[in-house]
């Protein structure tokens, strides 16, 4: 019986010595500390301030050291500020170690932060070249170790390194360094998109594509008409090109060009491009055709119904400018337009952008008669190419009137816009001129 209880006891000596075993002490897991450096991309073989923002994650420790490791390829010329006053410092080291590398560094001292604080150390950095024929981007590693120590003493109260996503060690450097037009822009009207659609891609040293997501901007850059750039100027690259498929100009011009932006990339500039005031379109025998410019204030659409084959142009602006007297114009812009045969009913619709339809008429020129509001016939005036005609404003169609003439369908909302539709029946000679 007494050596089964002997027994027991070894056991019951076992198991406390095995439990005393593993009872945790303080180690650097209890000691977090974060690390960001910003920013996360830059652009190759230039030099830039970077910033390193060390916080102290602990409960109850100080943070008071650190060396703060770049990567071997780049090169840290200066320190240009520290976020925290003396006696805390920031200074270059030709050599110290973190873990298991050796390099210059930045010696952080004194820094005393109490859980919760940080501090910013600002630098300037030589980013290193990517190679010339690179296809993509390269990511390098910074390292840094700190201590609770303000020295960098001791070597059983390091801090542990955040691993719970609060920290960014890394810089990512672009393979691109320029931009370039892959699809230059081509002539186009006032308010049409230019077309093919402009795309420019990001490319490398050698000048070939690469691939990447950089942000692209388009703007105007030579612009010898005053215009205004419309559409979506700003593009993702996709696979290292982006796309501008709905771009438009104003205001005419020649010698117009375009000019490609993304940050920390060389910038590009189009081959130059005009933007006339005249569109034309052809008309197949018995199908319907359509031409429209925009302004800035205006769209105006002629639609020609079904006829004889024949083309159909649409100009803006050309000329001097339409008025009607005793009206004061909506839209600065003036249209004409012509169908080659006159053969063709044709139906205008004609946007006034953010005008109510309150006292809105059509200011209408031709060079035939035609009928003003109370069924007045429209005065003698000058067209806009200089010509002889009538000037006035278009009278509403009215339901037994006979053809052919021209005539007011609506003015109607449309949102915060207005919308006049006109009627010109075939048969009417010459070529004519409105707007509101």
């Amino acid at each position: 019986m007494s050596e089964v209880i002997g027994r027991h006891k070894w056991a019951a000596a076992i198991v406390v010595l095995f439990t005393l075993a593993v009872v945790p002490t303080a180690s650097a897991a209890d000691k977090p500390f974060s690390v960001v450096i910003s920013p996360r991309t830059v652009t190759g073989g230039t030099t830039v301030t970077m910033t390193a923002t060390l916080t102290n994650k602990t409960d109850d420790q100080r943070l008071g050291a650190a060396n703060l490791l770049p990567p071997a390829q780049f090169t840290i010329t200066s320190i240009v500020g520290l976020s925290k006053p003396p006696p805390a410092t920031a200074k270059l080291s030709s050599k110290c170690r973190v873990d298991a590398l050796d390099g210059p560094c930045v010696q952080l001292r004194h820094l005393a932060l109490r859980p919760g604080q940080s501090v910013m150390v600002m630098m300037r950095v030589i980013v290193p070249a990517p190679a010339a024929n690179c296809q993509s981007d390269t990511t390098y590693t910074w390292s840094v170790k700190a201590k609770q120590d303000d020295d960098f003493a001791g070597d059983s109260d390091d801090l542990d390194l955040d691993s719970s996503g609060g920290s960014r060690l890394t810089t990512t450097v672009r393979c691109a360094v320029a931009l370039k037009f892959v699809t230059q822009p081509s002539n186009a009207a006032v308010g049409q998109p230019i077309t093919p659609p402009v795309s420019v891609e990001t490319v490398n040293a050698s000048g070939n594509k690469v691939n990447s997501s950089a942000p692209i901007t388009i703007a105007l850059g030579n612009n010898p008409g005053g215009a205004t750039l419309g559409g979506t100027t700003t593009e993702d690259a996709v696979d290292g090109v982006a796309t501008f498929s709905d771009l438009t100009l104003n205001k005419p011009g020649v010698g117009y060009t375009l000019v490609a932006s993304s940050p920390g990339l060389t910038a590009a500039t189009s081959n130059a491009f005009n933007e006339t005031n005249t569109t034309t379109t052809t008309c197949p025998q018995g199908q319907a055709c359509s031409t429209s410019l925009s302004t800035s204030v205006s769209t105006f659409q002629v639609t020609a119904n079904p006829g004889p084959a024949g083309t159909l142009s649409e100009s803006v602006d050309v000329g001097t400018p339409l008025t009607c007297a005793g009206y004061a114009a909506r839209d600065p812009n003036w249209f004409g337009f012509v169908e080659s045969t006159g053969n063709r009913s044709k139906l205008i619709t004609y946007t006034l952008d953010n005008t109510g339809p309150a006292g809105v008429e059509f200011c209408f020129g031709a060079p035939y008669e035609f009928e003003t509001p109370g069924d007045h016939p429209a005065p003698p005036g000058t067209l806009p190419d200089g010509t002889s005609g009538f000037v006035g404003l278009l009278e509403r169609c009215e339901s037994f009137s006979e053809p052919p003439e021209a005539c007011v369908q609506s003015i109607v909302a449309d949102g915060p816009n207005t919308v006049v539709t006109v009627r010109i029946d075939a048969g009417l000679p010459g070529d004519p001129w409105g707007h509101g």
